[in-house]
């Protein structure tokens, strides 16, 4: 790949504060705190605080299709399927005071198609963070503050497998092919499981503190981490060791996202901003600001002309990224 093809380095720094749309109906208890794009591009799934998912409309921005059934609080995870025919959606609460913590701790999936809840997986015994499908869609993968991650049937919703080796809560995970998924947690792990087996493959320690966020490459070949140390970690899925540490947040980063060109990744941080990186150079190269608050969530469109990211400011900004490259 030539270097004409890579983003600019950093001496030339993108602002784009006026390139964005700003949607003010996630506000108070329903601010947004999870994103994901459909497939199409078409579509962004939004989980908020307050346990409500929406599905909207991107050129519009208002909801399409039928209300999904909401969880008590906290909506924390969303994903659609590889083939946008299914969306998971995961949460609870671990506060819940008194009664049955496993009522709080919820896996949906909803038939995009059909417009009807397809299952509620129960299982976690605490908070469910984190939701992930396997490439061909067969299988769901969620993570939770009970420590455990859980494989999931998606024809029957069953049960297929318990996967245990964190000794904190699971924040994070992605499938980097259909022999490996990677998750990452409170204690400060990386680790790859084989989904196949529902065993351990290897375990990995770089950041000075938990890890938040996590997203793997187009190409499947590079892991990025998001820590509450304030860096970004780049990892090799063949070696797995670590590549490079980004630095220059000055808060936790509780997102990444790799553009789809594989070029530019994207961190969102505590620090309310988001931090455009080349990944050819590993310098940072833009920052996008216009939240007044927190970065909770970030997402690419599958074209990679936008980017969405979620404020703890109540507000969603989808952001033009074409002058960004």
């Amino acid at each position: 790949m030539d270097a004409d093809d890579y983003p600019a380095s950093n001496d030339a720094k993108t602002e784009t504060e006026s390139k964005r749309i700003v949607l003010s109906e996630f506000s108070g208890r329903n601010s947004a705190l999870t994103l994901d794009y459909s497939p199409t591009g078409q579509t962004l799934a939004v989980g908020t605080w307050s346990g409500q998912v929406q599905e909207l409309d991107v050129t519009s921005g208002k909801g399409s299709g039928s209300a999904l059934p909401s969880f008590r609080n906290n909506c924390v995870g969303v994903a659609y399927s590889p083939d946008g025919k299914l969306l998971a959606y995961v949460g609870g609460s671990e506060f819940e005071q008194g009664g049955d913590l496993s009522r709080t701790a919820k896996v949906m999936l909803w038939d995009v198609t059909a417009q009807s809840l397809r299952g509620d997986l129960p299982g976690h015994e605490s908070l469910v963070t984190s939701v992930a499908f396997s490439p061909d869609g067969i299988t769901l993968a969620t993570g939770s503050a009970d420590k455990t991650i859980r494989l999931w049937s998606t024809v029957d919703g069953n049960s297929k497998a318990v996967l245990k080796g964190h000794t904190d809560a699971v924040w994070t995970l992605a499938y980097v092919d259909s022999d490996t998924l990677v998750s990452g947690g409170w204690d400060g792990t990386l680790r790859f499981w084989n989904p196949d087996t529902g065993t351990a493959q290897t375990s990995v320690h770089g950041h000075d503190g938990e890890i938040l966020s996590l997203a793997v490459s187009p190409d499947g070949k590079t892991i990025a981490t998001g820590g509450g140390d304030w860096t970004v970690r780049l990892w090799s899925t063949e070696t797995r060791k670590q590549l490079a540490t980004l630095k220059g947040h000055s808060g936790s980063v509780y997102g990444v996202a790799f553009s789809p060109d594989g070029k530019t990744l994207a961190s969102g941080s505590g620090d309310e901003t988001v931090k455009l990186w080349n990944l050819k150079t590993l310098e940072e190269f833009g920052a996008l600001r216009g939240h007044q608050s927190g970065i909770s969530a970030i997402a690419y469109s599958p074209d990679g002309e936008t980017l969405a990211t979620a404020g703890r400011d109540d507000s969603l900004i989808l952001w033009t990224m074409s002058g960004t490259r």
